[in-house]
């Protein structure tokens, strides 16, 4: 990561985006909601099979949704990205910041969580918006 990157203002920028864009995601997440996926977007991330997957992207189609569902998924990444980075450079702050030993390693702690949760969250949310981000029919 660049160090004119890793300052105070990229954080609140990066993390505070980051919570921007996800409340404006959730917000929307009614023109998400069907009867077989009543809980919008929530449903879609806690699909366990790429069966149930596939339902619920037939589901917005039939819905006339899935162009907007499109459009939240790759916000969803932006979000992620951003938010992650975001919270990784909080990390490097707070431990390059102190002198406390238990504070460094908090430091290191919270920039390894929100590296964990980048990685696997992306992929998460890659795999499961793969189908229809290529899916250009629907």
């Amino acid at each position: 990561m660049s160090p004119s990157l890793v300052n105070w203002r990229s954080f609140w920028i990066l993390w505070v985006g980051g919570l921007v864009i996800i409340i404006t995601l959730v917000s929307q997440n009614d023109q998400l909601v069907t009867q077989l996926v009543p809980r919008g977007m929530v449903d879609h991330q806690a699909a366990g099979t790429a069966d149930r997957v596939d339902q619920i992207h037939r589901s917005w189609v039939e819905l006339g949704s899935m162009r907007f569902a499109r459009i939240a998924m790759i916000f969803d990444l932006l979000f992620i990205v951003i938010y992650s980075i975001g919270g990784m450079v909080g990390g490097m702050l707070i431990r390059r910041q102190t002198r406390s030993a238990m504070l460094k390693t908090l430091g290191s702690v919270v920039f390894f969580a929100y590296a964990a949760f980048g990685v696997l969250d992306f992929i998460e949310t890659a795999c499961q918006g793969d189908p229809a981000l290529r899916d250009r029919r629907r």
